[in-house]
């Protein structure tokens, strides 16, 4: 399966001002942008990709009326299931799930319930994330700008070592700010993407 990037080659390119590469540079850019892209995902802790989760299993506390799906966005096809105990719920009636921030309650009607406390009390079947087309531009814009800081540093060391220039037409030079292993103002690009809810087994 080939490797999953935030942005393409050519927007990358012209971002950093590359033209006319030739096969072997534009290779390196392409496991660049491959390289960039696992970096962001792994800095947001959770996985952006759109794909499918099946009987995802959860473990619920007591006196708990809603709790957090383990990947967002959910999508609303296929249609989510939910089975609590081995009884299925039905959307609308004995659950409601608020599909961008993946929080799931358990209702009776418009009455919010609590779920059955338990291992694996809950399974979820559903499909959360980004297709390619709608992964957000601060997401596509931070791959952009770290592949263009490891492009112009990649000779330099360890990044939180060298200098570099500044914002793209600036003329100056200054030391790298770092963030958790990312330049400072690519983790800020991305850091209102990243999973702050609170985390369930």
């Amino acid at each position: 399966m080939a490797a999953k990037k935030l942005v393409n080659l050519y927007d990358v390119m012209d971002y950093c001002r590359i033209s006319n590469p030739d096969s072997r540079e534009s290779d390196i850019l392409d496991r660049l942008i491959e390289n960039c892209s696992s970096q962001i995902v792994t800095a947001l802790s959770r996985d952006i990709y759109l794909q499918t989760y099946t009987s995802e299993y959860y473990n619920i506390d007591r006196d708990t009326s809603s709790i957090f799906l383990k990947q967002y966005p959910v999508s609303s096809t296929p249609a989510v299931t939910v089975t609590e105990n081995g009884t299925a719920l039905v959307e609308g009636t004995s659950f409601k799930l608020d599909y961008a921030r993946g929080e799931l309650f358990r209702t009776s009607g418009i009455t919010e319930l609590l779920f059955a406390s338990g291992i694996q009390v809950l399974a979820v079947t559903y499909r959360a994330g980004y297709s390619m087309a709608d992964i957000p531009e601060a997401l596509k814009q931070a791959c952009t700008e770290l592949a263009y800081f490891k492009l112009k540093n990649r000779d330099g060391g360890a990044l939180e070592e060298i200098t570099f220039e500044g914002s793209r037409g600036g003329t100056g030079t200054k030391r790298a700010k770092m963030k958790k292993g990312l330049p400072e103002n690519v983790y800020y690009m991305i850091e209102d993407h990243m999973d702050s809810r609170v985390k369930i087994s």
